[in-house]
């Protein structure tokens, strides 16, 4: 195969794997519901491989499970699987931190502040929860360490899950959670990681200690 068939698969793959995971979020594939290799794949006008893959991405993110017999079935995520994504999101976010700011870019910053101001007008709780994770992989990525970077998209993308139903049902959060990045932002574009990383541990945090009520921890 050469690298550039490969590249293309991956770029569909990436692309299937992101239409189905909106589709979970959104709720417009409920708990339980069934997915079909083939159903998909001739659904989205792609092949079986970039498909399957794109499954078998969203089931080691924990989204669906991968059944020999009914083939993928989406998941729920209990409270205390949340909150252990959560509590390993802050530790790779908070460590990473570190190196980001250190070597933080313009361009970094920019497209950070681009999904800040989109997530002041969205009004899909669905697309506030992806713009929310774009946030902050834009301001992990200078960071310049590649499966760090990884890790924590795809954490990321399963947290956005909770991230949707806390900006759904949690009154007040979003305009919490917008404040708390406009303090990331500007602590980040002063150098001063003591005081980024302060309120990285606050924001993540907040939702942590909402599913720790839930477990009655």
């Amino acid at each position: 195969m050469s690298s550039t068939t490969a590249l293309g698969s991956l770029t569909t793959q990436s692309r299937v794997a992101q239409i189905l995971r909106e589709r979970i979020l959104s709720g417009e594939l409920p708990v339980g519901a069934r997915l079909r290799q083939m159903d998909l794949s001739e659904e989205l006008g792609v092949s079986t491989t970039p498909t399957r893959e794109a499954l078998r991405t969203l089931a080691a993110e924990g989204l669906l499970q991968i059944d020999s017999h009914r083939g993928a079935v989406v998941r729920a995520l209990s409270p205390a699987e949340q909150l252990e994504l959560y509590q390993l999101q802050l530790l790779l976010e908070r460590d990473n931190l570190s190196y980001a700011v250190a070597r933080m870019t313009p361009q970094a910053l920019d497209r950070a502040a681009a999904a800040q101001s989109e997530m002041r007008t969205t009004r899909s709780a669905v697309h506030w929860a992806l713009l929310n994770r774009d946030f902050h992989l834009a301001l992990a990525e200078p960071a310049g360490r590649p499966r760090v970077l990884q890790l924590l998209t795809d954490l990321l993308n399963v947290t956005a899950v909770q991230v949707r139903g806390d900006i759904e049902h949690w009154a007040g959060r979003r305009e919490e959670a917008l404040a708390e990045h406009d303090n990331l932002l500007a602590a980040i574009r002063l150098g001063a990681l003591d005081v980024a990383q302060r309120i990285l541990d606050g924001h993540t945090r907040a939702p942590m200690r909402n599913l720790e009520s839930r477990l009655g921890a």
